[in-house]
């Protein structure tokens, strides 16, 4: 059985055979009762727009879209390509809460 771990990067299974990459927000908690895990998108460019966090992955300059936050079923998620470093997973979740503030 695959552990799903919050704050990790995943390759997505794409229709255009282009790659894409998403990271798990949602707690693992959940992960263990359903078929989907929530994830953002991170996208290769930088529009410094509101609910995005910029990010390095692989050398390259993108963003986090935190305000595309969706679900995927699991069987979507190709392969873990990577972790979070700790302050940057922490600034997700900070933005997850301030875009989420009622």
């Amino acid at each position: 059985m695959v552990k799903y771990e919050r704050f990790c990067v995943y390759e997505l299974i794409s229709q255009n055979e282009q790659n894409k990459f998403a990271v798990i927000v949602s707690p693992e908690e959940i992960h263990d009762y359903q078929n989907t895990v929530l994830v953002v998108p991170l996208l290769p460019i930088q529009t410094n727009l509101p609910f995005r966090v910029p990010i390095v992955f692989k050398n390259k300059q993108g963003e986090l879209a935190i305000e595309q936050i969706q679900p995927v079923f699991k069987k979507n998620l190709l392969k873990k390509v990577g972790l979070l470093p700790t302050p940057l997973a922490e600034k997700v979740a900070e933005t997850l809460m301030e875009m989420f503030m009622l």
